[in-house]
């Protein structure tokens, strides 16, 4: 670039550990605060992601 302009950029590589998902929880809807929605999450994360990013500077 020039000496007042840099440009910078990173790669980077997530490998998650592999777990359980159990939850439960409650949801009250918007019509009555007495109607309660039961919500059961359950599952196995099991994930890996590629992250990228870039950037600049500018120097005055």
């Amino acid at each position: 670039m020039t000496p007042h302009i840099v440009l910078d950029g990173a790669i980077s590589y997530i490998d998650f550990i592999p777990s359980h998902i159990n939850h439960n929880a409650s949801e009250y809807g918007n019509i009555s605060p007495l109607l309660e929605v039961p919500i059961n999450i359950q599952g196995e994360v099991n994930a890996n992601a590629v992250t990228m990013s870039v950037g600049g500077r500018v120097y005055f």
